[in-house]
């Protein structure tokens, strides 16, 4: 793993931080292809089930959703050299108020600009305007191999009742990686917080995981439930690889032990423990690892944080001995040492991350 990825590095940290501050649920970078798309779709689609969120809500996001993950796999082009372009990312933000929905894909650079006038006539419109301009377009227009003259772009625009928030950021001569975010709320009659928008986070992410073969971020509830949103995460990872993600056999098994062991021996000292968890699968060239995190108060974290280090120091009185099995196991399978560390975040949170390596060259 380079010094830059590591999970102590300012670069992570700096992402980690923005993951907490955010309403992240979920991210995935890497190639868009119809398999692909089979298989992530159902997560998404899942995990926007589960919100809390008016089922008109839901619905409009998941539509919007769809389209944004079938613009990627249209429109997405590479001219030369496809490893040294960045990947293609798609995230989810949301609540029971309001989701992002946003994507990145590499395009072809003499298409930017009208492609730029067309999201800004569509920003520029009224409800009724959008509503005009669908029609027309769809009586006047022959629809072509790509999904019509932009009237993708036009129903995300009419369901979002938002702007569309956008950006394009030049590669060379021959291509550009566009940028784009819809913003769903369940009140349309106000306007969403800036501080809500993924376009930073999503240029954060192309920058961080530009050399990545792919990373898939889930951030879920610490219920029984997420270890079924688990699996559809390492059904998916071993789908787009051609050889399974972790050949480690009792990996699964000894990762939920993992899950419900740490919260047991490093958060049972009080009453409080973790509702928010952070999964991460990560993969380039020379490394595959995966990331688990508790985001927890930071007052709490802080009280206890000299505890944590007890946690992988066997000699401790405080160390539990299933514990010390469960990493000594972890480790025959993986190809270095489960590390750990507080990150600390604002708006009173931090997170509690840990590193298992899974493969290092």
């Amino acid at each position: 793993m380079t010094k830059s990825h590591h999970i102590f590095s300012e670069e992570r940290v700096s992402l980690y931080k923005q993951i907490i501050e955010k309403q992240l649920t979920f991210a995935y970078v890497g190639d868009f292809n119809d398999e692909v798309n089979d298989a992530l779709i159902p997560i998404a689609e899942t995990i926007i089930k589960k919100s809390n969120a008016p089922r008109f809500l839901r619905k409009r996001t998941f539509y919007i959703m769809i389209e944004c993950i079938q613009n990627v796999n249209r429109h997405h082009f590479v001219d030369e050299n496809p490893g040294e372009m960045p990947k293609e990312l798609f995230l989810v933000q949301g609540n029971e108020d309001l989701f992002n929905i946003a994507s990145a894909n590499v395009m072809k650079s003499e298409d930017a600009p009208s492609l730029h006038s067309k999201l800004e006539k569509l920003n520029s419109l009224s409800d009724f305007g959008l509503d005009l301009h669908y029609k027309t377009l769809l009586k006047e227009t022959v629809l072509s191999q790509k999904g019509g003259a932009g009237l993708g772009l036009i129903e995300v625009a009419r369901k979002s009742s938002n702007n569309i928030n956008f950006k394009f950021i030049e590669l060379n001569e021959a291509n550009t990686f566009f940028l784009m975010e819809s913003v769903i709320q369940k009140n349309k009659e106000e306007k969403p917080d800036p501080r809500q928008f993924s376009i930073n986070l999503l240029e954060y992410l192309y920058v961080f995981y530009k050399n990545h073969t792919f990373s898939l971020t889930l951030k879920g509830n610490c219920a029984s439930n997420t270890l079924e949103e688990i699996d559809f995460l390492m059904e998916f990872v071993n789908k787009i690889n051609p050889r399974p993600f972790i050949d480690h056999p009792e990996f699964p098994t000894l990762f939920y032990r993992l899950i419900n062991l740490i919260p047991s021996v490093c958060f049972s000292d009080s009453e409080f423990l973790p509702k928010d968890m952070i999964f991460q699968f990560e993969q380039s060239e020379n490394f595959k690892c995966f990331n688990i995190g508790w985001i927890i108060p930071a007052a709490y974290s802080r009280n206890c944080e000299m505890k944590f280090p007890s946690v992988w120091n066997p000699e401790d009185k405080a160390f539990s001995k299933d514990l010390k099995v469960l990493l000594d196991e972890l480790r025959k399978g993986s190809y270095g040492e489960v590390s750990g560390q507080i990150i600390h975040g604002k708006d009173e949170e931090d997170l509690f991350i840990l590193n298992i390596p899974v493969q290092e060259g």
